[in-house]
């Protein structure tokens, strides 16, 4: 039995995933943030090694607060990965600077203005929001210094690899589960690369970026970027053709997406993804078939009418779906994405998860009967396939 739980992370995103029965067979996606973390996340690990259990991977789908801040707060608390003070973690993957691009460090031949703007960087720290709890004085740490200083296995060796479509393509965890990444693929993470750039000469650097690695700086600065959607008012029963207003955050296009698979089922997991890059590589692994299905599809950008689109739906379907955010920031999911997932005809009631309370449970329960499905609040309790 493959098990998924979905840990309340207000807007963000957390899930662990029990995919088989070895030891190393526990996967955390994103972290949420920092109460993510303490409240949910550290006891359950705590328990999965009281019990002798692992995490074979934990995957950072990209580098926006609200999936990776309760995993920089476990890396800080679970110390050197030589002597893990919460659990033993094999591998994880987390595209920083140092994974997308081959500069070397060389600080000290900056000029004094260019050293003071990488200092302003790095003392930025990720944005501080209403949704992070439990806010600890000190100065944070981007995850990637964090890995490094205490010799994490990432990206397979240091993290000087990528993760991408292009240099990965399929993974075994171990003889029960294979992973087949979708997103990004090398050119994605160029573009992120040079958005970095711009933003660095934007701000007056002089120097040769290609000479500095400030992993620190890449994640505090990159983090800030945002969507822009138009702001015009979408109904409840909008039609998603209409409502859909394509994403165009590069970090949100950089999430690692993939699709797991275990004891014959397949989990179609999206991060933020663009549904335009998703739409692409599932056409290029599955080449003519018309529906593509999973067991499990965990939704983009916690259903935002910006990264789910109707030819992405016409290509996907399971019976059952996972949504999560409180929907208290930005006001997720949007209906027109709900009721396109929903209005579909199936042969199977679909199931769509919520990972905690939100006002769009209600909402959607009102269309249960016309559409064949049921609508569910799992927060922090285990979703059985």
């Amino acid at each position: 039995m493959i098990q998924i739980k979905m840990f309340p992370a207000k807007n963000g995103d957390s899930f662990l995933i029990k995919a088989g029965d070895l030891p190393n067979s526990y996967l955390l996606i994103d972290g949420g943030f920092n109460d993510t973390y303490s409240k949910y996340i550290k006891p359950e690990l705590e328990n999965l090694a009281s019990k002798s259990k692992s995490l074979g991977l934990v995957v950072v789908s990209h580098i926006d607060e609200d999936h990776i801040k309760g995993i920089i707060k476990l890396i800080e608390e679970n110390g050197s990965n030589l002597d893990s003070c919460i659990i033993k973690i094999e591998n994880i993957w987390h595209n920083s600077l140092r994974s997308i691009t081959t500069y070397t460090s060389n600080l000290e031949n900056l000029s004094l203005v260019d050293r003071e703007i990488i200092k302003d960087l790095t003392t930025l720290d990720y944005p501080t929001s209403d949704d992070d709890g439990d806010i600890s004085g000190k100065q944070g740490s981007s995850l990637a210094k964090l890995l490094a200083e205490n010799d994490y296995i990432w990206n397979f060796k240091q993290g000087y690899e990528p993760i991408s479509k292009d240099s990965v393509s399929t993974y075994s965890l171990n003889n029960e589960i294979d992973i087949q990444i979708l997103a990004p693929n090398n050119e994605i993470l160029n573009l992120l690369k040079t958005k970095w750039e711009r933003e660095l000469r934007y701000k007056g650097f002089t120097g040769n970026i290609s000479n500095s690695v400030f992993d620190d700086g890449f994640e505090f600065l990159l983090a800030r970027d945002q969507t822009i959607i138009d702001t015009e008012l979408i109904s409840d029963i909008q039609n998603l053709e209409k409502a859909y207003t394509p994403d165009n955050s590069i970090t949100n296009r950089a999430s690692i997406s993939f699709i797991l698979k275990a004891k014959d089922k397949r989990i179609l997991f999206l991060g933020d993804s663009w549904a335009e890059d998703i739409e692409k590589s599932l056409k290029d692994i599955f080449k003519d078939e018309k529906k593509i299905t999973f067991d499990v599809i965990k939704i983009s950008h916690h259903g935002s009418r910006s990264n789910t689109s109707v030819s992405l739906l016409e290509l996907i379907d399971a019976p059952v779906y996972l949504i999560s955010t409180n929907g208290q920031k930005h006001g997720h999911p949007d209906m027109p994405v709900l009721l396109e997932i929903v209005k579909r005809e199936t042969s199977v009631k679909r199931r769509i998860y919520f990972s905690e309370t939100n006002i769009k449970i209600e909402d959607l329960k009102k269309f249960e009967d016309k559409f064949n499905f049921e609508v569910l609040n799992a927060s922090n309790n285990w979703i059985n396939l």
